[in-house]
């Protein structure tokens, strides 16, 4: 038995929600949803529309999937820590990304602090 029957052996349709399955089901989710979104560049300009629709709205059906997960995932989380980590997380972006991408990093910093800003009772609690 190769490698590829073996895993189609087991392989099952329903395999419930992806990162509540394992750690590297994330990775996975995230690396399909890379691919389609190449594969909707690879459309962009050289395909039929009808190509091109249906690679845009599978692209939007798995990051739509993808963020509700991560919605569920931080709606239990305490925001103030939440919070915390993330702006740790996107302070170490800004110096690893390259001078392109630091706008998008910058975006997602402000996001964060918007959460905060304003009078001291609109704060997270």
């Amino acid at each position: 038995m190769t490698v590829a029957e073996s895993k189609d052996a087991g392989a099952r349709t329903d395999r419930g929600t992806p990162m509540a399955r394992s750690p590297g089901a994330g990775d996975r989710t995230i690396g399909r949803l890379a691919t389609l979104v190449h594969d909707v560049v690879a459309y962009l300009g050289t395909s039929p529309d009808e190509l091109l629709y249906d690679a845009v709205s599978r692209c939007n059906t798995a990051l739509e999937s993808y963020l509700e997960m991560q919605r569920e995932r931080e709606a239990r989380e305490d925001p103030v820590t939440a919070a915390r980590d993330e702006l740790l997380r996107l302070a170490q972006l800004l110096t690893a990304v390259d001078r392109d991408e630091v706008p998008l990093v910058m975006r997602q910093i402000r996001r964060v602090l918007g959460r905060f800003d304003g009078a001291p009772d609109t704060a997270p609690v």
